[in-house]
């Protein structure tokens, strides 16, 4: 009897801990970017400003966008932006939001996972050189609808990774060029609302992309890549 009590309550234990473990996302160490150079990272940083300073009016804007987003958010945003929460082609512009058919988005992932990771590769560093906490840890009243981030909130990974994807796609499909910077702007978003960043997180985290962008239009690796994902699609 005294073993079935134990048991009983080990797996009562178990049960309430996994009621209310927290949702939390680890990001891989990105590898060696392929497309460009290593050495680009201080040019792309110096063209990055610094995150607003605590006490700065750019703060505090920035702390009043998102309480406003957090409080307006309904139950169909946080979904999506919990959709969005893991980083892929087809999360971020898959069929279920753009004309880009199923069988393209294999074909592209690919390629569009390397891009990832040489984004990730500039991404993760600036994370660390400017060293900022998402709005959730220390913002009481922010309440995350989407698992959390381990990493700093500046400059934004999703904000990054979908302007710099929806440059390239439009590459790939020139006409619904709108489509995707509209898509990327409601990614940028749903990471506020999600309780994920700031407003300059996600400003910062655009103006990278087409930083990283430009310098992958230079990489003849990059472009030979490009064109040899094109012909499988066209």
């Amino acid at each position: 009897m005294c073993n079935f009590k134990r048991a009983l309550a080990a797996s009562v234990v178990f049960v309430s801990l996994s009621v209310f473990a927290k949702e939390v996302i680890h990001h891989p160490a990105p590898k060696k970017p392929i497309y460009v150079e290593t050495n680009l990272y201080d040019i792309l940083k110096k063209q990055l400003p610094t995150p607003p300073a605590v006490g700065s009016k750019e703060q505090a804007a920035d702390e009043k966008e998102i309480l406003k987003l957090t409080k307006e958010r309904t139950d169909e945003q946080c979904k999506q932006a919990k959709i969005e929460a893991p980083v892929s082609l087809d999360n971020f512009y898959g069929p279920a939001t753009t004309k880009i058919k199923a069988e393209h988005i294999k074909i592209l992932s690919p390629f569009f996972e390397q891009t990832r990771n040489d984004a990730d590769f500039f991404i993760q560093q600036m994370k660390i050189d400017f060293p900022r906490k998402r709005p959730f840890l220390y913002m009481k009243e922010v309440k995350p609808c989407v698992p959390e981030e381990v990493t700093g909130a500046y400059p934004s990974g999703h904000a990054t990774l979908s302007k710099l994807w929806a440059l390239i796609l439009t590459d790939f499909y020139p006409t619904e060029s709108k489509t995707f910077e509209a898509r990327a702007e409601d990614i940028g978003k749903h990471r506020i609302l999600s309780g994920m960043h700031h407003p300059s997180d996600i400003k910062a985290g655009r103006q990278l992309a087409q930083l990283i962008y430009n310098e992958l239009k230079k990489s003849k690796t990059y472009e030979a890549a490009f064109k040899d994902v094109l012909a499988k699609i066209k």
